[in-house]
């Protein structure tokens, strides 16, 4: 039978009715309102560890390895950006003397000695970079005053120009061009920051290597949002270079690479899922990742075919190889196929990606399937081959989505090799597991992706000029 349960003034009403059986009532009042007090503490419990976690992070980011005098200091290079909006300082000891750890200074930046930070790091942020030197330059060994010190390509337009230069003491860089060119055509941005790197002789042949940046900027949203962004990103991207400017001087070896065994795999899968979980955060930077802005609004094959797309991934690489030799890799990627050259415990089974061109692959035309993602391939997990310019360019597609590449030849033989994804969502039941796929998945995936290219292009060349050293 119903019983009506009587509420007390000032009570929730959750619940207004207990269903009696035999005797044994189930409180459905009292439970939801258990669960509705269990609810709320979850809440506040994720609130404030997150509001922990991000005061956490801007103080590391502001402080790391610092003490409280050397923030306090005054340094070279201060003058240069007046009641800035952030300031970070960092700080390492080196087991080596002044002499030896200056010439890495001078030949950082873009294209030269790199900034010292992991390999992943720069494979993340910085795809067309080289790697860090692991050796002194003897030609970048000739910085003075007034001289720029890339931070990106050309066509980023951004840079350092060195400001002061004492050897072995200390070098202030400064930049007011670290902004994506859009944002101050549109929004007026500016921005002033200055790096500047200090040495200090300490006893027994050490040195005090300490690292401050200083930066002004706006609007006023911009600098909150750098201040948001950069701060926390300050303490990976500063402690990592100076601890990676303290290996070197000291004279260790660089850490092992990762292996390709199953616990490697397994390894660098984990690594993409803390990618996917932070794609939402990044996602106007990852959707461009890799490209330059003349790229990013660059027409592209297959852009009319999809209309009104909410998704729209433009990202690029630059490959020490032709086009002619990066094609193949292109034309036989898919499951049951040459692999997806990603991440192969969560795209192919863990099934290792092809590292051999595959010769059965290489005639496919339009109207052919292409990238299956599924064995026996489907209309639902397949696209086909929508336009096909051999070495050119290759578009893909299929019902409300495309997936174009085009390979640019560069001097020196290389490709730039620049890729698309569009993809128009429609709102029906398997929604709920697609676009949760792609929002949260196709980053960590597509960069992957284009990595596993550049290596397998460039190492495959590379063979064959040791093969034939003639080939060039």
């Amino acid at each position: 039978m119903m019983v009506e349960l009587q509420r007390s003034p000032g009570s929730e009403p959750l619940w207004e009715v207990a269903a009696l059986d035999h005797g044994t009532g189930i409180r459905h009042r009292f439970f939801m309102a258990s669960m509705g007090r269990r609810t709320r503490g979850a809440i506040a419990v994720s609130c404030a560890a997150s509001a922990a976690t991000f005061v956490a992070l801007q103080w590391l980011g502001r402080t790391a390895g610092s003490s409280r005098e050397e923030r306090r200091e005054s340094l070279p290079g201060d003058d240069l950006v007046d009641r800035p909006h952030f300031v970070t300082d960092h700080a390492v000891t080196i087991d080596a003397p002044s002499g030896e750890v200056w010439p890495w200074l001078l030949q950082m930046g873009w294209q030269r000695g790199g900034w010292y930070t992991s390999r992943f790091v720069d494979v993340l942020l910085f795809p067309a970079n080289q790697p860090a030197a692991e050796r002194i330059h003897p030609e970048w060994q000739g910085l003075v005053v007034g001289d720029t010190v890339p931070d990106g390509p050309p066509q980023s337009e951004c840079y350092f120009v060195v400001r002061e230069l004492e050897p072995r003491r200390h070098l202030v860089l400064h930049s007011s061009s670290h902004l994506p060119p859009e944002f101050r055509d549109r929004y007026g941005a500016w921005l002033s920051w200055s790096w500047v790197f200090v040495l200090r002789e300490l006893e027994g042949g050490r040195t005090r290597f300490h690292f401050r940046t200083r930066g002004r900027l706006g609007p006023l949203w911009l600098s909150a949002g750098y201040s948001m962004l950069l701060v926390p990103a300050d303490f990976i991207m500063g402690r990592q270079m100076l601890t990676g400017v303290k290996r070197r001087a000291e004279g260790r070896t660089p850490p092992a690479l990762v292996d390709r065994s199953i616990a490697g795999r397994s390894a660098a899968t984990l690594g993409a899922l803390g990618l996917m979980l932070i794609s939402p955060i990044v996602r106007p930077l990852h959707l461009r990742w890799g490209a330059t802005s003349s790229e990013v609004v660059a027409a592209m094959p297959g852009d009319d075919l999809v209309e009104g797309a909410q998704f729209i991934a433009t990202r690029a690489i630059t490959i020490d190889a032709s086009p002619a030799d990066v094609w193949p890799w292109l034309q036989q990627v898919g499951f049951r196929r040459g692999g997806f050259y990603s991440y192969d415990l969560l795209d192919n089974l863990g099934r290792p990606s092809s590292s051999v061109v595959l010769a059965e692959w290489q005639e496919l035309t339009v109207g052919d399937v292409a990238a299956p993602m599924a064995d026996p391939p489907t209309t639902a997990t397949s696209l086909s081959i929508a336009e096909l310019d051999a070495p050119r360019y290759l578009l893909w597609s299929k019902p409300d989505s495309t997936w174009a590449w085009t390979l640019e030849p560069l001097d020196g033989n290389r490709t730039r090799l620049v890729t698309r994804l569009k993809v128009r969502y429609r709102f029906r039941p398997d929604a709920l597991v697609t676009i949760p796929l792609i929002e949260l998945g196709d980053f960590a995936m597509m960069r992957r992706m284009l990595l596993g290219l550049r290596d397998r292009a460039e190492r495959n060349r590379s063979q064959r000029q040791t093969e034939s050293p003639g080939i060039r």
